[in-house]
């Protein structure tokens, strides 16, 4: 949600792009938490390899069917990001907006290909890859009378990255199930108890954790970082002289750098929360 906030006020044709990559039925039982991460690795060198730069976003693990949460291990990843993609050598990157309509035949073939290489099998026919893209504004949706692109996008976001305690208590109700047999309750402690070291949710790309505000410096975008125990106070806006809530974001250097009492952090990024943009810009 920070990373729409932030680009929609530098590219004007920014769109989020939603995908999400299944595996094969052979895989089902091959992919578990103990190598999840190396799936996720399989999804990001994908998008790497197809765009021919390094693109960004988030990508978060599941590991149950929505239609019937606890009727076995049914890994997918959803992967959300921008079409906002660093092109050039190292030293030399320069971010690119890439088109939104992707050749999605060979998106599916470099996946496969990906898969295939780093699990040692052999898929035959053809893979499922799903794939959506939403401008990121407040437009109506082509064809829907009242719901807005970034109604849509919301939407999309609760989908992803919702919980398997969501899905399971969905399906109990809806199947008037209020006892479970043991092969259901084993399914609920797997997904609700997961290994201590398994991170569902993570950013991939330029907006990787540790390299995040290097590459937003490209843009001249800094972190605002207030002492320990400021909590959100009101600044003067130096561009609307006006006061503004502004606690950790990135914000434009130009934006700020006459302000008093902040502390400019180049290197650790924000906290996964909402942020309150200080001059506008999309905000979930």
């Amino acid at each position: 949600m920070e990373l729409f906030n932030l680009l929609s006020t530098a590219f004007r044709d920014l769109r989020a792009n939603v995908f999400c990559f299944t595996v094969p039925k052979t895989l089902w039982n091959r992919i578990t938490y103990a190598n999840y991460g190396q799936f996720l690795k399989v999804c990001s060198d994908t998008m790497k390899e197809y765009y021919g730069g390094m693109p960004c976003g988030v990508s978060t693990f599941h590991n149950w069917h929505s239609n019937n949460p606890m009727g076995g291990n049914f890994p997918h990843v959803h992967m959300l990001g921008v079409n906002v993609v660093f092109m050039g050598k190292k030293g030399d990157m320069r971010p690119v907006v890439a088109p939104f309509d992707l050749d999605l035949g060979r998106v599916k073939s470099i996946y496969k290909k990906r898969l295939s290489e780093a699990f040692g099998v052999e898929i035959k026919g053809k893979i499922n890859l799903h794939y959506q893209h939403v401008p990121i504004n407040d437009d109506l949706v082509p064809g829907r009378k009242k719901q807005t692109n970034r109604e849509l996008l919301v939407s999309k976001l609760l989908y992803c990255f919702r919980m398997p305690q969501k899905d399971i208590t969905e399906w109990s109700v809806n199947n008037g199930v209020d006892v479970y047999t043991e092969s259901q309750k084993n399914e609920v402690n797997r997904l609700i108890f997961p290994p201590k070291s398994f991170r569902r949710t993570r950013h991939f790309g330029w907006w990787a954790d540790g390299v995040r505000a290097k590459y937003l410096k490209l843009f001249d975008l800094f972190q605002i970082k207030r002492e320990k125990g400021a909590g959100i106070e009101p600044v003067v806006c130096p561009l609307h002289n006006a006061k503004c809530d502004l606690h950790e974001s990135f914000v434009h250097w130009e934006d700020v750098k006459d302000l008093k009492g902040l502390a400019v952090d180049y290197h650790k990024p924000p906290p996964d929360r909402k942020i309150k943009r200080a001059h506008g810009g999309f905000e979930i």
